[in-house]
């Protein structure tokens, strides 16, 4: 799970785009007058822009989802994931003895698995959440982050790990993604900026 930032019900909603914009959070904990949890998500502005809505004029409060289901600490991830499924969304609310200690959202689960160097042994939830996620799909953006984490090293310029966080996002809303489709994705990225200055191209 990751730290998260707080706002109120009635923060207007460009406000609260700015704050996952600078703060490149996905989702935001609503601090309700009840003291009950609740979730502003990206998608929520999504929703509103989708409906040819401006933002100006809306709050938080008029689009944030009262928190039914919230997790503890001390779940699995293959719990959370087969929770998030089940309820059809991306995020849990983590609550220890009734107070909010974090957000966990499908996306840091799959940067999770996308990272065996740090977990030699694959544990059960990673074998859980991969069945979530075609097998050859999950091996290209394994292979793909290794890569990427070269590039940074060898360049040190983030742009093929920005461009591996769209190809996450992708899989994200549609688990069912092909390796082939990830690979179409993944040529569609903008040359290096740095391999450019220098006249190297893209590489």
């Amino acid at each position: 799970m990751h730290e998260f930032d707080s706002v109120s019900p009635d923060t207007p909603l460009t406000e609260a785009a700015a704050i996952m914009r600078d703060h490149h959070g996905r989702a935001l904990i609503v601090a309700t007058e009840d003291g009950s949890p609740a979730i502003f998500t990206e998608h929520d502005i999504v929703k509103v822009v989708s409906r040819g809505e401006s933002l100006d004029g809306k709050t938080v409060g008029d689009h944030h989802t009262r928190i039914v289901i919230a997790a503890a600490p001390d779940w699995s991830l293959g719990h959370a994931v087969d929770t998030m499924n089940t309820g059809k969304f991306r995020h849990l609310v983590v609550v220890d003895e009734g107070r909010t200690v974090g957000v966990i959202g499908m996306r840091e689960i799959l940067l999770a698995m996308l990272e065996p160097a740090d977990h030699p042994e694959p544990s059960q939830d990673t074998v859980e959440f991969s069945s979530q996620v075609r097998e050859d799909a999950t091996r290209l953006l394994h292979n793909l982050r290794r890569s990427a984490k070269q590039h940074m090293a060898a360049q040190k310029c983030p742009c093929e790990l920005d461009w591996i966080e769209v190809l996450i996002g992708q899989v994200e809303d549609r688990p069912d993604l092909t390796a082939d489709e990830l690979q179409q994705l993944w040529e569609r990225r903008q040359p290096c900026p740095i391999l450019n200055s220098m006249g190297g191209g893209g590489d």
